[in-house]
């Protein structure tokens, strides 16, 4: 990604990930905190959603820098939040759901780009 172009996806594609792992360092800090009684009743709905949401950032990241492995790992971080998961599984709020969806997609559509460009 030597071109203008791909350092402006490489940049989004920074932003992006940098973003996901905030948030998902929050609620990781958020499930870590908490004192035990409440932890115990945040860690079911809120783990799930967890390792769902951090299998994205990881799939962009093997997508950008062609590696089997780490889109592997996040394939398997997807499905094991979908298999922890119960009926009672936490959301983000719309307000961060929808701009995360988002630039994550901007994220797959400019690694796309640029590897065509390139």
């Amino acid at each position: 990604m030597g071109s203008l172009f791909g350092d402006l996806a490489a940049a989004c594609v920074a932003l992006s990930v940098g973003v996901y792992l905030s948030i998902m360092a929050v609620i990781f800090w958020r499930l870590v905190l908490e004192e035990p009684p409440v932890r115990r009743a945040l860690a079911l709905p809120l783990t799930p959603m967890f390792l769902q949401n951090l299998g994205i950032p990881c799939g962009i990241l093997a997508f950008a820098m062609r590696q089997t492995e780490l889109a592997l790992v996040a394939v398997l971080l997807i499905c094991l939040g979908l298999v922890v998961s119960q009926q009672d599984v936490a959301d983000l709020h719309p307000t961060i759901e929808l701009p995360l969806l988002v630039m994550a997609i901007g994220s797959m559509v400019l690694i796309g780009a640029a590897n065509l460009v390139a």
